[in-house]
């Protein structure tokens, strides 16, 4: 836990707490459903540019963290931290309550496994330079999975049962 540049129970609290909120907030149904069946329709061309969007929004977030030092750089960081649990709460609960299934199940692993590594490296010291490289290839490992391999797999999964 020495890597984590504020109190580790802040961050832990952020997370939980904006899981809940997501996982609380409901939306219409369906859009889950309507987005796997509408990757296995579209041209790959549109895939790419929806994980270039992905990549960039959390590109964003993790420089908007690095942005400033000290306390207002934690702040900020345990706020984006909320940002993306947020997000990830509000997609795992969509996943859940549309009936689980073997590709939705896949995705919610997927998901935390991402959104976790770009949450860790939001909160992640990084004073000397073999930090540095570590935040950002946890950062990477996240994205990675986000943008990529999650949207390879739905398509793959859209392509070959619908």
């Amino acid at each position: 836990m020495k890597s984590i540049s504020i109190k580790w129970y802040v961050a832990l609290f952020a997370g939980v707490m904006g899981i809940a909120a997501g996982s609380a907030t409901e939306l219409q149904g369906g859009y889950i459903d309507a987005a796997i069946t509408a990757m296995g329709q579209a041209e790959g061309i549109r895939i790419l540019t929806l994980s270039l969007i992905d990549i960039l929004l959390n590109g964003a977030l993790f420089c908007w963290c690095r942005i400033l030092s000290g306390r207002v750089g934690q702040v900020m960081a345990v706020m984006a931290l909320l940002c993306k649990s947020m997000l990830m709460g509000l997609f795992g609960r969509e996943l859940i309550t549309t009936g689980l299934s073997g590709i939705k199940a896949l995705m919610i692993v997927l998901t935390a496994f991402g959104g976790g590594c770009v949450c860790a490296s939001m909160i992640m010291a990084g004073e000397d330079r073999q930090a540095k490289g570590r935040r950002l290839a946890v950062w990477l490992s996240g994205v990675a999975t986000e943008g990529i391999i999650i949207p390879s797999i739905v398509r793959t999964w859209a392509l070959l049962f619908n």
